[in-house]
Order: structure tokens, then sequence, then C-alpha cells
């Protein structure tokens, strides 16, 4: 075998970075499975440190100005010890969707714009 069959370095390493992408890549509810611990951290969180009782929220992921990119919104909703509604709002980086998203999922947001998913107490 000479020099010219073997696989440049440059080669591995890109082959290599596509192999952990793709490692990466699931579903909507896949993403949001992944965030779920720092989401459901941060509703009780909230629970504990600012007395609120957490009622319902929503996840959206949403595309970026670049169409190349998402990023996720969470809105908690809760109510204080007077009954009282109080919204919380998150947001995350933008991201890569290819990074993230298999082509099919990928697809979806990038037709739909927006996908939005109901977010239980945790």
């Amino acid at each position: 075998m000479n020099k010219k069959d073997m696989p440049s370095i440059i080669d591995l390493v890109i082959d290599g970075a596509k192999a952990i992408i793709n490692s990466n890549q699931g579903s909507f509810e896949d993403y949001i499975n992944k965030r779920a611990p720092e989401l459901d951290s941060y509703i009780k969180l909230q629970e504990s440190e600012e007395s609120l009782k957490y009622v319902a929220g929503e996840v959206q992921i949403s595309i970026d100005d670049k169409e190349d990119c998402f990023f996720m919104v969470a809105e908690f909703y809760f109510k204080n010890t007077n009954e009282q509604w109080i919204k919380k709002t998150i947001k995350g980086e933008s991201l890569k969707i290819n990074w993230v998203f298999t082509g099919e999922f990928e697809r979806l947001l990038k037709d739909k714009k927006k996908i939005s998913f109901d977010y239980e107490r945790p």
C-alpha cells in the first residue's frame, strides 16, 4: 500500500466528526428529552426559591434567522401564593439543525418554522 492509497489525517478527522454528529442526531422528542433535566431543575428551582406552583408549560423549537440554525424556548406558567399567574421564559442557544436532528426532522422544522410541545411538571 502506498501513501496515496492511505486516507489523509484530514479525511479521518472529517469522517470522525460526521460520525459524532450522526450519533447525536434524533427527533424533536429526543432533543427535548436531552434538555429535560435542565428544564426540570429550572421548574423545581422556581417552585422552591420563589414559592411558585408549576401549572403548565410549552417548549418550542424554532428556526433561527439563519435558516440552518434553530433555538428552543420554554415558557412555564406558575401560580404564586396569592394565586396570581407568573410566566417564566427561557431561551436556549442557537444550534445547527443538522447537528441535532435527522434529515426528516430537519425538513419538518424548516417547513413548519416552529414546533411546539406541552411540558409536564417534573
